[in-house]
């Protein structure tokens, strides 16, 4: 039921719905993995963290569930003092480099573990980093949308962050 509602972005029911799964497995990372995004979707960062980090560590060849950890970082991040920012989006980063080099490996990813390609969200990281400016960031974008098989049409009308989360 929880990854039904997470599916049609009614995020407190998949997270009410998914915490109760939790209870039940806590050791099973597509409950950890989809808590995180409900989490992430409801504004709760820390939780977030929280259940991304435990999905990666059950599973570490999900690069899902880093993305997860690196928007739910990134969250933190506009929340934190600015002495925090640097060290929360550093973390972000390196989860990044590790979902990089998961999706180069071309390791086959377990079932149900669908996700978009980590460039634009390492890219994203270091615009905030201030590593990287938009039109830097717009390069990568267009890369990931041909590395990720977007018709060219598609990749001129909508930038490939966009068209890879539905919008």
């Amino acid at each position: 039921h929880g990854a039904l509602c997470l599916q049609q972005g009614e995020w407190l029911p998949a997270k009410k719905s998914l915490a109760k799964a939790y209870k039940r497995a806590p050791g099973d990372w597509q409950i950890n993995t989809n808590l995180a995004s409900a989490c992430l979707h409801l504004g709760k960062y820390d939780l977030a963290v929280q259940h991304a980090g435990k999905a990666c560590q059950l599973q570490p060849r999900v690069a899902a569930a880093r993305l997860i950890l690196i928007q739910a970082l990134r969250g933190m991040a506009t929340e934190s003092e600015e002495s925090e920012k640097k060290g929360v989006l550093t973390a972000a980063l390196n989860a990044g480099k590790e979902a990089l080099r998961i999706y180069a490996s071309k390791e086959p990813q377990p079932a149900g573990a669908n996700s978009e390609p980590p460039m634009c969200a390492v890219g994203e990281v270091l615009v905030d980093l201030g590593e990287l400016d938009d039109e830097d960031l717009i390069a990568v974008d267009r890369q990931a949308a041909e590395v990720a098989g977007v018709p060219e049409a598609t990749r001129r009308a909508v930038p490939y962050a966009d068209y890879a989360r539905g919008g």
